[in-house]
């Protein structure tokens, strides 16, 4: 072939190929950028490696065809095929890397439920795919990664004792999720006083969302070795207590038909209770005065407050109505609703006259 239209060749192709490359990546664009395909569906899966690789390996391969269309470079042929090898193997190596993280974390919400926990293991994955793809592109430059590895092993001990610490919070955020102690999603409280949502155990740390919206961060070495309270496990529902004195001169057959007709319509119509559950009352004071308790349930911890301020508000209505007199700092007050007070009438001539009261 003529040399003008061999280095012609080869330059066209240099210039085609990253043109291919974007093409390409503008379709699996369109094609992922629906909203079922934002997901970690297989076909989703399936495009964003297809728009990770669309550029780095076409146009890599076109460098790859086109140094070998000349005869006479002005470089080792041989070396720059190496070089475009090793780096063809790093691109792949990040597509692959984060496709292996989005099936871990499909694994790991199929499993708990909750894409939050995944994010340790994605970046495990992570750090394994890309020291597999490192190794193999230095073995494709004609490195030897024997040394290497012997090096390494030398020196991992070196840096094992160098960052015990962050090692001991990696085992320790593997730990929390493996033994499912604690998951993201779930109320939990430390023996430290801190409670919140667990929003996320990294490879470092646990974050807790507070209710008022703060976030507190916890390293996972010190979250593994808490006293901790899970309010979310076994069941997410949690009892509420609510305390009553009445007095001795209540029919108690009465306060409670009163109270438990109450219990059973906060249960039945509040979003905050859990149906399942009949309220429960139990006399358990005899005295000054009668002291029971009230049992209910809300789904969720965070609820019980929410929950028992409706029942003692709608409790006190009902307590009025029927005329049902609590007990009150060793004094006993009847609940009477008032309808109205007895005003006098104002009439023309009984209202002051200003104009002759001088």
């Amino acid at each position: 072939m003529n040399q003008p239209l061999t280095w012609g060749a080869a330059a066209a192709v240099v210039i085609i190929a990253p043109a291919l490359g974007f093409g390409l990546r503008k379709v699996f664009d369109r094609l992922g950028a629906k909203p079922e395909e934002r997901s970690r569906t297989f076909r989703a899966l399936v495009l964003r490696l297809g728009r990770d690789l669309s550029v780095p390996l076409i146009s890599l391969t076109g460098l790859l065809i086109a140094i070998s269309i000349p005869n006479k470079l002005p470089v080792a042929t041989d070396v720059a095929r190496n070089t475009l090898v090793a780096a063809l193997i790093i691109a792949v190596t990040f597509a692959v890397a984060r496709l292996a993280a989005d099936i871990i974390t499909s694994i790991v919400m199929a499993v708990s439920g909750i894409g939050g926990s995944a994010s340790l293991f994605a970046t495990i994955t992570r750090v394994a795919v890309f020291s597999i793809g490192i190794l193999i592109s230095l073995s494709s430059l004609g490195i030897s990664i024997t040394p290497l590895l012997g090096a390494l092993g030398i020196g991992g001990l070196a840096i094992a004792l160098a960052l015990q610490d962050t090692l001991a919070n990696i085992f320790a955020g593997m730990h929390i999720l493996a033994t499912k102690m604690a998951q993201p999603g779930d109320f939990v409280r430390l023996d430290s006083g801190e409670q919140g949502w667990l929003h996320d155990v990294d490879w470092h740390h646990t974050t807790i969302r507070e209710m008022p919206g703060n976030l507190v961060i916890v390293p996972n070495s010190r979250f593994a070795e808490a006293i901790l309270t899970n309010y979310s496990r076994p069941s997410p529902d949690t009892e509420v207590t609510v305390d009553i004195a009445v007095g001795c001169e209540n029919d108690l057959d009465h306060v409670e038909r009163i109270t438990m007709e109450v219990a059973r319509e906060i249960v039945g119509h509040s979003e905050t209770a859990a149906p399942e559950h009949d309220p429960q009352l139990r006399f358990h004071t005899f005295g000054d005065s009668i002291g029971f308790q009230v049992q209910l349930r809300s789904r969720r911890y965070p609820d019980r407050n929410l929950l028992a301020s409706d029942f003692i508000r709608q409790l006190h209505r009902r307590f009025r109505l029927s005329k049902v007199t609590l007990h009150r700092s060793g004094v006993t007050e009847e609940l009477v609703p008032k309808h109205h007070m007895d005003l006098p009438i104002r009439t023309r001539d009984s209202e002051p006259d200003f104009d002759n009261a001088s």
